[in-house]
């Protein structure tokens, strides 16, 4: 038998784990229960909202099962649960019975109620957004040899319209996994392959979760839970005879197809979590891309452009097989530029659907050479954001999430190998305006991350905007991003100032300031502070050498890694973080017509949930205002609350409002508002009611 006191007691000691003292939390009401206990939502002193999940033990006999069941729990979500997919351990705690797990809260409930409430308003790149979260937390969990054994709707958790796989209660590590599993019998029976009821000594493994991944793809699919129509003692029955659910009208055909593989009643017939991911990732390109307008147009459009007859192939007037053309055009270009364009595979359909009038353009006064204008395909494919941002740019926001989990991975859990200095950590907070105490006794390790994160993020944009301003050697080849940045802004500065102040009205001088803005900042963003070429051989860049060694000389100041090994691996995620947060924020967020911002949310700014994401009760919100912002929203017109456009919210950690009393009447001194900080380094900030 386990002995969890021992277990625990000793995670605690060398801090795999941490302790929450029971009266720290106070209980609001429970949220979920099932067959190894219940979930209570409760808020924690200076926290916010968790989630409590207290395993009993129906009678004795069940006490040791239990004990091993909250351990196997426990060091599953300790290993996986720094993925964003996955519902974060917080620690543990325990009430005079029982040990309980301290979970992120998810302020939406979990799938099966979010599609009941929101369903009808569901477009389908939401559905199948919603569908890859989960296939990315699934297929984390299976890099790691984990298999869940228990996806259902309710098993997934939904925070902010993000989906998390919850409850590894059943998991385990493929190797551990053993025949006459108690998984078999326990579950949600709609979601279990027909093999478990077929043979009760029946292995599961990683197909098991495919099936049930299918499962729950339709029912995203549909908005209602499998079978709901059918009497409950007949679905095993039914599903062990290959009944399955009718396909929903409406379905794209790809994303009906591969649910159906999923949930294919032989084992070896089902896709692997890598296909199911690849096939839903391009599945929602392709469903983002059709759902823009017909006629999206960039600086190259024309509206007075008549066609030249010297140009027969491609004369809409003469109504040609414009299909047949851009089959001849495209086979061209991927017989000669395969290698140059990623994403060449898109550009067919993307030139079929919506640069028919800019091909005819670029091809009539060869206005640029074809890799510029490959250039410009992926521009459409992988940057632009529509006018009315129904669709945000597919590559960027996967871009973004990826920094975000790398920035995640450079802070560390803080645990284990990893130490925090708790004075230079409470200088940092000083410095940031944080009020909140912690101790190495009450670290509140998340807040400290999050500080951790915003600091990380201040340093390398900084730097960047001062080697930016900065006078560097000219026509060095180490500084010609900054050369070719700097040169391009006078050039667009001075076409702009040619178009307004020459007589004319042609669409192409309106717009060429805008097309020389786009072109640099797309190559910048590809290449910029890439690997350089000397004497024949690629070396790092000098900036980035010079920045790295700086950033993990400061990180190291909060956080000592002891290992030598995870030292290594963690500082190295250094320069990744430097080149791609500089690309992101200094180029690729100019690609944008009109060019995207960045905003920081100021200290004690009010909670606004249209424009950050964290931790907090809908019911709550008044209360709470922003303790730091960990990550910054990026979209368009922020400063103006009526116009703005949000591509990826900030995110934020919440703090409880002071309230101060007068006689029976609380009152708090400050307005509800919210503060954004400007990208510059001064303190000058916009409040926005």
């Amino acid at each position: 038998m386990t002995s969890v006191k021992k277990w625990i007691e000793e995670k605690i000691k060398n801090e795999y784990i941490r302790y929450f003292e029971y009266d720290e939390f106070s209980p609001i009401n429970e949220i979920g229960r099932g067959s190894f206990g219940k979930v209570i939502k409760a808020n924690l002193a200076n926290t916010g909202l968790v989630a409590l999940k207290i395993i009993i033990s129906k009678n004795s006999d069940e006490h040791d099962e239990v004990n091993d069941e909250f351990i196997k729990e426990l060091k599953l979500l300790r290993e996986v649960d720094y993925h964003p997919k996955i519902n974060r351990c917080l620690g543990i705690t325990k009430d005079s019975e029982n040990y309980i797990l301290v979970l992120e809260y998810a302020n939406e409930g979990n799938l099966r109620k979010f599609l009941k409430k929101n369903f009808t308003s569901l477009k389908w790149n939401d559905k199948i957004q919603m569908a890859l979260d989960i296939t990315n937390g699934l297929k984390f969990l299976h890099s790691k040899g984990i298999i869940h054994r228990d996806l259902h709707s309710k098993n997934i958790l939904v925070n902010d319209r993000k989906l998390l796989i919850a409850d590894l209660g059943l998991s385990k590590k493929l190797a551990e996994a053993t025949t006459h599993s108690k998984s078999n019998k326990y579950g949600m029976r709609e979601y279990i392959e027909p093999q478990c009821f077929k043979n009760i000594r029946y292995k599961k493994d990683k197909k098991s979760d495919i099936y049930s991944l299918g499962v729950l793809l339709w029912e995203i699919s549909s908005g209602r839970p499998p079978f709901s129509d059918c009497p409950r003692d007949l679905i095993k029955d039914h599903i062990k005879d290959g009944n399955r659910e009718e396909p929903i009208e409406g379905t794209p055909t790809e994303y009906r197809k591969l649910y159906q593989e999923c949930w294919d009643g032989k084992p070896e017939s089902r896709p692997d979590i890598e296909k199911v991911h690849e096939i839903l990732s391009q599945l929602l390109i392709n469903t983002e891309a059709s759902s823009q307008p017909n006629t999206i147009r960039n600086s190259y459009d024309n509206d007075d452009l008549t066609i030249s007859s010297n140009y027969p192939s491609l004369n809409l007037i003469n109504n040609q097989n414009l299909s047949t053309v851009l089959d001849k055009e495209f086979a061209e270009k991927e017989n000669t530029s395969q290698a140059q364009i990623p994403c060449l595979q898109n550009e067919k359909q993307v030139l079929t659907d919506n640069l028919t009038e800019q091909l005819e353009l670029e091809l009539k006064q060869n206005f640029i050479k074809e890799e510029t204008f490959q250039g410009q395909s992926a521009l459409i494919t992988n940057y632009r954001m529509d006018d009315d941002d129904k669709n945000r740019s597919v590559q960027l926001k996967r871009d973004i999430e990826e920094l975000q989990n790398k920035l995640k991975c450079y802070v560390t859990t803080l645990k284990g190998d990893f130490e925090i200095d708790f004075k230079e950590v409470i200088n940092l907070m000083g410095k940031y305006n944080i009020k909140t105490k912690i101790t190495p006794k009450q670290p509140n390790k998340p807040l400290i991350k999050g500080v951790l994160q915003h600091h990380i993020i201040k340093t390398i944009t900084k730097d960047i905007r001062k080697y930016f301003k900065g006078n560097l050697n000219e026509h060095s080849i180490i500084h010609l991003e900054k050369e070719i940045a700097t040169t391009a802004k006078d050039l667009e500065n001075k076409l702009n100032d040619f178009s307004k102040t020459r007589n004319g009205d042609d669409t192409i001088t309106q717009s060429a300031s805008i097309k020389v803005r786009q072109d640099v900042n797309i190559a910048l963003g590809n290449r910029g502070f890439s690997d350089v070429l000397s004497n024949g051989n690629y070396t790092s860049h000098v900036y980035i050498i010079m920045k790295t060694t700086e950033l993990n000389r400061e990180m190291n100041k909060y956080r000592i890694i002891k290992d030598v090994i995870k030292r290594n691996y963690i500082e190295k995620l250094a320069p990744y973080l430097i080149r791609e947060f500089t690309r992101i924020f200094q180029f690729r967020l100019k690609v944008q017509e009109p060019r995207a911002q960045m905003r920081w949310i100021k200290t004690e700014s009010s909670i606004d949930p249209s424009i950050m994401e964290g931790n907090w009760d809908k019911d709550d919100i008044d209360n709470l205002e922003v303790e730091i912002c960990s990550f910054p929203m990026i979209g368009r017109d922020l400063d103006d609350v009526d116009k703005r456009k949000i591509y990826t919210h900030a995110q934020i950690f919440t703090k409880r409002k002071k309230f101060y009393t007068k006689g029976m009447d609380y009152f708090t001194s400050k307005k509800a508002k919210v503060y954004l900080e400007l990208e510059s380094d001064d303190d000058s900030y916009n409040e926005v009611d």
